[in-house]
């Protein structure tokens, strides 16, 4: 039985009725489930956690996997989630994720970020890793981790494409090892 389960469960037996047992026994249960719900990344987790943005150069909370500072255009910024798979980058058997960002100030460009939140189960504590600019209004196509492997089709731009409009689409691949994300040629 796998089951996460706030508070945990009670467990009992009967020892004479249950196992057979008479006389004075004790017994120890070791809990190899257990999770600190404190770490738990799911899509609330995501939409709803405080991000830096290597572009703006900022921290962001996102509220709904929306961000919005309105005012000067020094200081407006507009960031959306865009894209997330949740898996285990680190190998420590808890869920981390993967994100691509889109962050825009006042005018045309939109600036697009890929990030990872890992639930570090030494510390109690999620933390973001590094960011990874992928480019200026690209399309993010498709993402998926496999083997360890963070896999992104995207569609960016030719040099003669403008700067609308990409038509090439690529496969870009990164390696997550020890908090870093590395773009695998």
């Amino acid at each position: 039985c796998k089951a996460l389960l706030e508070g945990g469960p009670l467990v009992t037996w009967d020892m004479e009725k249950d196992l057979g047992l008479t006389g004075h026994y004790t017994y120890a249960l070791t809990n190899h489930i257990y999770q600190n719900y404190n770490l738990i990344i799911n899509e609330a987790r995501i939409k709803n956690h405080r991000y830096y943005l290597n572009f703006a150069k900022k921290y962001i909370q996102l509220k709904d996997g929306k961000f919005k500072q309105e005012g000067s255009p020094e200081v407006y910024l507009k960031v959306k989630l865009v894209d997330y798979v949740i898996t285990d980058l680190d190998g420590n058997m808890t869920d981390d994720a993967v994100l691509v960002l889109a962050s825009s100030p006042m005018g045309s460009g939109v600036f697009y970020e890929l990030t990872t939140i890992i639930s570090d189960t030494e510390d109690d504590f999620i933390r973001q890793g590094q960011n990874i600019l992928l480019g200026d209004r690209i399309k993010i196509n498709a993402m998926s981790v496999k083997e360890g492997q963070i896999n992104l089709e995207m569609t960016v731009h030719q040099p003669t494409d403008p700067s609308c409009c990409p038509t090439k689409i690529v496969t870009k691949r990164f390696a997550f090892s020890n908090g870093n994300l590395t773009e695998v040629k």
